[in-house]
């Protein structure tokens, strides 16, 4: 597995919707970094937008974040090798 500090955007994505999902954490990237994503990179995003489709509580989340060494600061988990902050804006998952 690659490290963290060497992974793109959508690397770190998967990576932290895959610890999640171990858990039973449903998640659904959305927001900026999905465009990113589609746009091949000609819109850039800071942070990757998960939004919990099941509505676990966000202590169940934090607790998963800190296992794969994300520290919540705010509303935004941070880890000390990317540069990307990751985000769970408010349920449910929506367009527009």
């Amino acid at each position: 597995m690659k490290s963290i500090r060497n992974m793109t955007q959508m690397e770190l994505g998967a990576y932290v919707q895959s610890h999640l999902a171990q858990k039973g954490i449903e998640v659904v990237l959305s927001g900026g970094s999905v465009v990113a994503f589609y746009s091949r990179d000609r819109y850039v995003s800071k942070d990757l937008d998960f939004v919990n489709i099941r509505f676990v509580k966000r202590s169940k989340i934090r607790d998963v974040m800190l296992e794969i060494h994300f520290i919540e600061t705010d509303r935004y988990f941070r880890h000390s090798e990317s540069p990307y902050l990751i985000e769970f804006p408010p349920e449910p998952l929506t367009v527009g």
